[in-house]
């Protein structure tokens, strides 16, 4: 997967909108190359796993693995706390904190 730095959606004047679209088409492409990087992990923890039992350090196969792939996403920070200030006294503190940026 690539990158398209001449995507027509950022000529001229990009706004936000424009912006978080050419996000979310990175982020189904991200899904996309994830599922393929969680099925090589898989092989190589079988080669891993059957290397280590025939070299007598012990059998892994029922040990559980997890891959976690993190990603960030571009927001608007101003717009996320005046969203988070609107929000006072409709949801409880912890919410709003933890929507904060």
């Amino acid at each position: 997967m690539g990158y398209d730095a001449k995507d027509d959606r950022l000529s001229g004047n990009p706004n936000q909108m424009n912006i978080q679209s050419m996000y979310s088409d990175i982020d189904l492409d991200a899904n996309d190359t994830e599922t393929e990087f969680q099925a090589a992990f898989e092989e190589i923890l079988w080669f891993i796993n059957a290397h280590l039992a025939n070299i007598g350090k012990g059998n892994f196969e029922k040990e559980e693995v997890t891959i976690i792939f993190n990603r960030d996403i571009l927001i608007n920070e101003s717009e996320a706390i005046a969203n988070c200030a609107a929000l006072v006294g409709i949801l409880s503190d912890g919410t709003i904190i933890s929507m904060y940026p």
